[in-house]
């Protein structure tokens, strides 16, 4: 895919998905989301931009989880930031 972006794992998103409330997590990311991101990290049925001072900053919704993550554009490259538990007031 000439399009294609790169995912790179940040040491605060790596902490997260070992909680043990995040088991099995990571492979259904890796496997599902993934795929999805590289092909397009900006549009999709999950996918919403943060607002505010936050605008460089996109969520994925994973079940009852939120995926956090900016891209680079010139460098195609997605950083993925933390993965939350959707609670009341989580974007």
């Amino acid at each position: 895919m000439p399009n294609s972006y790169s995912i790179k794992e940040t040491a605060s998103y790596q902490k997260s998905y070992q909680k043990k409330s995040y088991e099995g997590l990571y492979q259904k990311v890796k496997s599902v989301i993934y795929p999805v991101l590289k092909n397009e990290p900006r549009y999709g049925k999950r996918i919403r931009r943060l607002h505010g001072n936050l605008g460089i900053i996109y969520r994925y919704r994973v079940d009852e989880m939120s995926l956090f993550y900016f891209f680079d554009e010139d460098r195609k490259t997605i950083y993925l930031l933390e993965i939350l538990k959707n609670t009341n007031g989580l974007y």
